[in-house]
Order: C-alpha cells, then sequence, then structure tokens
C-alpha cells in the first residue's frame, strides 16, 4: 500500500497549570522620616519612623521593597505529577465492535472449541475481558475466533450468507465450491470469516496522514483490503479516521451484513436504520465540532 497507516491511541491524562505568588514580611533596620517605595511586581515596602516594616505581595517575579523594606519572593510555575493509571476499563476504540462481535450470539466452549448458545452472564464476562485487554496484546487477539463466530450470524443479515466482504480470503479452496460460491456447509466458519475478523480485532481509529480528505469511516480498513486484492471494499484516497457526523453504525453494519451496494448498483454503506442526525449538527470539515453551545 503507497499510503503510511498511523495508529493513533490517545489516552488522555489530567494536567494542571498551578501559578503560585509567595507573601511574604520582613524586617528592615532603622530609618528616618516616612518612607514608602512600590516596585514593579506589586511588591512594596513602608517605613515608618525608626522602625521599618516591608510587606510584600508577589505575583510573578519580585521586585524590591522600599527603603529599609524587604522584597518579597518571585513567584513560580509548577506542573502536577502525571497521574498514575489504574486498570483498564475500556478500549475505546471503534463503535459496536464489543457489542457486536464478543459472544453476542455463540460462544467457544473450553478447549476443544465447542461452540455453544451465548447468555447474559457469558457476554457479560466477555465483554469485561475484552475491555481490559490491551491493544495488540495476546489477550486481545485471542477474541479473533469469537468475532469470527459472531460474523457468521451477522453475515446473515441481509438474507445472503456469504457475501461478507473478504469472505473466504485466502482460503478459496476451503470456503468456496467449485464454482466460486460460498461453501457453507463444508467451509469452517472460523476460517472462512477470520480475515474480516482479524481487521476488525485491531480495534482503534485508523488514520493515514498522507491524505487531508477525511470523509469515510473505515476508509482505511477498506483501502488496505483493496491493495491485498480484495474486490470487496474499494480503494481510495481517504485519511479515515471518525468524524463526529459518520454514521458509524451503518457503515458497519453495511460491511458485516454485506450490504454494500446502493439501488443503483454503486458502492456505499448500504444498510442503513434510516435515522438520520440533525442537518447541520456538526461541519464535516475539521475541526468537525459545532461551537459550544449550539
Amino acid at each position: 500500500m503507497k499510503t503510511t497507516n498511523i495508529l493513533f491511541s490517545v489516552t488522555l491524562l489530567a494536567a494542571g497549570l498551578v501559578a503560585c505568588g509567595d507573601d511574604s514580611e520582613g524586617t528592615g533596620g532603622s530609618g528616618g522620616g516616612s518612607t514608602s517605595g512600590t516596585t514593579t511586581g506589586t511588591t512594596t515596602g513602608t517605613t515608618t519612623g525608626g522602625d521599618t516594616t516591608g510587606a510584600s505581595t508577589t505575583t510573578g517575579g519580585g521586585g524590591e521593597g522600599g527603603e529599609g523594606g524587604a522584597g518579597g519572593e518571585g513567584g513560580g510555575t509548577s506542573f502536577p505529577e502525571v497521574p498514575e493509571l489504574g486498570t483498564q476499563l475500556e478500549r475505546m476504540g471503534r463503535p459496536a465492535i464489543n457489542t457486536a462481535l464478543v459472544d453476542t450470539f455463540a460462544y467457544l466452549t473450553g478447549d476443544k472449541n465447542i461452540i455453544g448458545p451465548s447468555t447474559t452472564d457469558i457476554r457479560n464476562t466477555s465483554e469485561d475481558a475484552y475491555n481490559a485487554a490491551s491493544y495488540g496484546s495476546a489477550e486481545a487477539t485471542a477474541f479473533t475466533n469469537t468475532h469470527a463466530l459472531q460474523l457468521t450470524v451477522l453475515d446473515s443479515l441481509d438474507g445472503v450468507c456469504g457475501n461478507q466482504p473478504l469472505y473466504g480470503f485466502g482460503a478459496e479452496g476451503v470456503c468456496l465450491d467449485d464454482a466460486g460460491e460460498p461453501d457453507l456447509v463444508a467451509g469452517p466458519p472460523l476460517q472462512c470469516y477470520g480475515t474480516l475478523a482479524t481487521v476488525l480485532n485491531l480495534d482503534a481509529m485508523w488514520v493515514k496522514t498522507t491524505f487531508d480528505s477525511c470523509g469515510l469511516y473505515l476508509g482505511v480498513e477498506a483501502d488496505g483490503a483493496a491493495a491485498l486484492g480484495s474486490d470487496d471494499l474499494p480503494a481510495n484516497e481517504d485519511c479515515g479516521g471518525r468524524r463526529p457526523v459518520d454514521d458509524v453504525i451503518r457503515n458497519t453494519y453495511s460491511v458485516v451484513s454485506g450490504v454494500l451496494a446502493d439501488e443503483n448498483g454503486d458502492f456505499a454503506f448500504a444498510f442503513d436504520d434510516l435515522i438520520d442526525a440533525p442537518a447541520g449538527l456538526h461541519p464535516t470539515d475539521f475541526p468537525y465540532l459545532a461551537p459550544p453551545g449550539e
């Protein structure tokens, strides 16, 4: 692929900017008369009669006090320590991946990979474990098999099985019959749906920094599939990522169901829930967010 893919995985750390001033009092020597002096930095020194006192309130750099008065110390700027992160609670990658692909319909039991029906308790436990798995770790990669298993069900959403993008990719002799049609009887589900499961298991926002056109959610993934030789998803010059205006659920379910053409036969994420965002809610250009309060 001629483009460079860079993964942006952003962790937001709390940081505060604290500006501290130092209030100090000093006692000077003897002086005559009554004198006052004011210096830059809001530092003042006052002497009265023979006894002299100096008082200062300093913001930023301190100044010298008046005659006989002691100047205040300069203020400073300090940063708090970076907080120590605790247990990971959410992967915060692509929307719907955990919900749709982690033991949603069926699960693999034991070491023999026996397929069994999923339950609410099984799903809750598996989803928590998926969220706790670090990106790219062995624990995260282990979910590829359950992703593939759920994809066999989601492939049927449009009433046609085997038309899901990347179905049987790299395993044509196993997943397709002699006529090139999906072999849903002989083809092992975990192998025939494994390529798309692997792509979706990399649950993160992918962005191409070499392109400045950004309007296709899953655009980088689609371009990667095209570069591998797949005709299911189009090559493109879109930076990918996700904008607030992107209909991520429509795009995701279009991919997993295999509905990738509009009524004219042109490529489109066409499995639509017909729920549209309010017109003009967010701009389609960077920074993609409407001003606060709008």
